[in-house]
């Protein structure tokens, strides 16, 4: 069976002025149920299964149970011992078998992306802030090779943001 799990994040093993891209999977689980905690047990019970381990966990939910997205996060940080998390509420989500869209339903990504290889960024309200981000100390240092962002289109800034993000980046 082929999933998540074979694509994966990237770590960057610096070899004298040469870089090696070794890939490592991320593990996956997704669930659907009337109540979130449901939900968020199967798939921690999954990740737990398969002995998942990693610095970087990706949530993704349906907008039933997007009010209780934080203490999802919490549920599984504290279960799985993954720090980082990021993640947002959708119409529906991708995981399992396909795409799920109708009632509540979480799909779950955890991975090893190396501790240097990491960088939280805060919430971004405007381009200049972007820039700064994208231009930061973290950013000269490491050359981003992926950016993960989970952006409201609806905001009328959303586009100016990414632009100054990629425009800004070393």
């Amino acid at each position: 069976r082929q999933d998540f799990a074979e694509r994966g994040a990237v770590d960057r093993t610096r070899r004298g002025a040469a870089e090696e891209i070794v890939l490592k999977p991320f593990v996956h689980a997704a669930a659907s149920a009337d109540d979130w905690r449901d939900a968020i047990r199967a798939c921690g019970d999954r990740l737990k299964a398969d002995g998942t381990a990693g610095n970087l966990g990706l949530i993704y939910v349906t907008e039933p149970f997007g009010a209780h997205l934080g203490d999802m996060v919490t549920t599984l940080r504290e279960r799985l011992g993954v720090a980082q998390w990021a993640g947002c509420a959708g119409m529906g989500v991708v995981g399992g078998e396909g795409e799920i869209h109708n009632g509540g339903a979480v799909s779950v990504l955890v991975g090893d992306v190396g501790t240097d290889n990491l960088e939280s960024i805060p919430t971004l309200l405007d381009a200049e802030r972007a820039a700064a981000v994208a231009a930061g100390p973290w950013a000269r240092k490491n050359g981003p090779v992926l950016g993960i962002y989970h952006a409201d289109p609806r905001k009328g800034t959303t586009e100016a943001i990414l632009k100054s993000l990629v425009d800004s980046a070393p």
